[in-house]
């Protein structure tokens, strides 16, 4: 379901990352290692991870430099740090970058399976909020699609139920609900004769009265 990168200038901390964890349990179907973040970049791009594990301290660019190479290409991926160094400027830059957590080697590897696990937590609740934010897309394109018959049925029903009591708060719910604007504090009703000598259908009439 989800790919895992690890990042580390140490080959034996990428095996061990890799090998030490049950990865499967947590979700995640597919890992691979790299020792540079030039390295990163490329199997970023033929592969982008979900989840990325990193050193900060690395020969040349260093963790941060690829949070921010990650960031600016628009890939969604979370990034974990890892660091020998409690440095609180690292803490701060990394928080500020968007990184999903930072964690002191050496690293102990439930604490490390446990933070994936959050972190993809994470992944399943933004696809939740996003499915949910398509269907109302899709539920509002309807209702602007039909809002012009929802407005006339509006019209059709008040006409032919004249006996109807409608409270005032319950008729400027609805006439905000249909997008009806009138002028305030003013509802006048018109009483027009059938001057249309081709209309027999009195919804017609009205339809027609209503276009006017």
């Amino acid at each position: 379901m989800y790919t895992l990168l690890v990042v580390d200038d140490e080959q034996y901390a990428v095996d061990g990352i890799l090998e030490a964890i049950d990865w499967p349990s947590v979700g995640v179907t597919f890992t691979y290692g790299v020792n540079s973040v030039r390295e990163a970049k490329e199997e970023m791009q033929k592969h982008p991870a979900d989840v990325i594990i990193c050193d900060i301290e690395m020969a040349g660019e260093n963790g941060l430099d690829f949070l921010k190479w990650v960031k600016d290409r628009g890939y969604s991926a979370k990034l974990i740090f890892l660091t020998a160094y409690a440095r609180f400027e690292y803490a701060q830059e990394s928080v500020g970058l968007g990184a999903a957590e930072f964690l002191i080697k050496p690293i102990d590897h439930e604490l490390l399976k446990s933070t994936v696990r959050d972190v993809l937590e994470q992944y399943k609740e933004e696809a939740a909020v996003q499915k949910r934010a398509e269907e109302y897309e899709k539920i509002k394109k309807m209702w602007e699609e039909q809002l012009p018959e929802f407005r006339s049925r509006f019209w059709l029903e008040l006409l032919e139920r004249p006996g109807l009591s409608v409270e005032k708060d319950s008729l400027q719910e609805m006439l905000a609900l249909y997008r009806i604007h009138l002028k305030e504090g003013r509802l006048s009703m018109i009483l027009i004769h059938n001057e249309w000598p081709n209309l027999t259908d009195e919804k017609e009439i009205w339809i027609q009265v209503y276009r006017i």
